[in-house]
């Protein structure tokens, strides 16, 4: 079974409307709550929530992620050149992968 196991976004939004309205504020206060109705909540992951509750409110409840999450490309310019040379390399077709995005 794996350990970390996926909220969703209207999960989460569920818990950020039961803090402001029932919870007087308090995100430890739903931990206690949902517990009971047999959901596994950690209290680091409430509290980051509240931080975040803008953003997790705004966000579709459809949607697995919130928008904005994942690596940064390192480098724009980097990014640009990589692709222009994966694009002229596709048109002349020939092969691409990663032994050729390295660099010695």
């Amino acid at each position: 079974m794996p350990t970390r196991i996926p909220i969703s976004i209207w999960r989460k939004q569920e818990v950020l409307r039961w803090i402001e309205e029932d919870g007087d504020g308090v995100p430890t206060r739903a931990i206690k709550h949902f517990s009971a109705k047999g959901w596994k909540l950690d209290g680091g992951s409430v509290r980051r929530w509240w931080r975040d509750r803008e953003q997790l409110l705004a966000a579709d409840p459809a949607s697995r992620r919130r928008a904005g999450g994942g690596r940064r490309p390192l480098s724009g310019a980097m990014e640009e050149a990589l692709y222009d040379e994966v694009v002229a390399k596709r048109l002349k077709k020939e092969k691409v992968t990663r032994d050729h995005q390295r660099q010695p």
